[in-house]
């Protein structure tokens, strides 16, 4: 994946530079900015091994797992050139990906509440390229990146509202990922405002995670990777554009 990206990285380059006439909207320039939302699937091992621990060591029944994260996210088009028959789209944005799961118990007659926090926040770059199908109407016909991971996960239970047990893991490092996919543009009003559908797959692999002060246990088993292998997704946006 990280091959296809740079080749079509130097592909879009080596197009605008011999075509730099014919470009339109945000031709080499900040051409606008955007906000949208995404889902993203994945699997967790590491993760919920760290649940099924946690919840047997605090006498806890019940299955809970991790599988798929929701978020906001919000960039900028660094650049969108327009050419006759297609255009090329560079863009970086910042995401704050979060699963969230709770429970509510009764045992012995006092009120417990689990909960377990899993946040995936990242950076991301990337590039597009697509065709115009009609006026209102385009084609991404490729997109992909990569993404640089930031990863938390935090285990609670209070009882009565007290808290009571916790574990808390980040990552030691930076983890890297990438995305590959495709999706539609639709112009409201065309150069100006544009809502843009995106699904794709993503590659994830975050393979060490560092408990923090008061965390009492390490991943269940030497070796399990946090999160093994990502999977499909999906984002929609509203662009803001800025022709120059």
């Amino acid at each position: 994946m990280r091959r296809i990206f740079f080749i079509i990285l130097f592909a879009g380059l080596f197009n605008i530079s011999n075509y730099a006439q014919t470009c339109g909207f945000g031709c080499l320039g900040l051409s606008g900015a955007y906000a949208g939302y995404t889902y993203e699937q994945y699997s967790a091992k590491g993760v919920n091994g760290i649940v099924k621990s946690f919840k047997e060591r605090n006498g806890l029944t019940g299955n809970i797992e991790f599988k798929e994260a929701r978020g906001y996210r919000f960039g900028a088009n660094i650049f969108r050139a327009q050419f006759n028959h297609f255009f090329l789209s560079a863009k970086a944005f910042y995401q704050f990906l979060k699963e969230e799961k709770s429970k509510f118990s009764s045992p012995a007659n006092i009120a417990t509440e689990e909960k377990y926090t899993l946040t995936l926040n990242h950076w991301g770059v990337g590039l597009d390229l697509g065709i115009p199908v009609f006026n209102f109407l385009d084609l991404k016909l490729v997109e992909g990146g990569v993404t640089f991971f930031n990863s938390g996960f935090k285990a609670q239970v209070k009882q009565d509202g007290r808290e009571i047990s916790t574990s808390e893991y980040e990552n030691s490092k930076t983890d890297i990922g990438y995305y590959l996919g495709s999706g539609i543009i639709i112009h409201i009003i065309k150069d100006y405002i544009s809502l843009e559908g995106t699904a794709f797959y993503h590659k994830l692999n975050i393979t060490k995670m560092n408990p923090v002060e008061n965390s009492s246990f390490q991943l269940p088993r030497p070796g399990m990777d946090f999160i093994d292998k990502g999977g499909l997704g999906g984002t929609i946006q509203l662009n803001i554009g800025f022709p120059l």
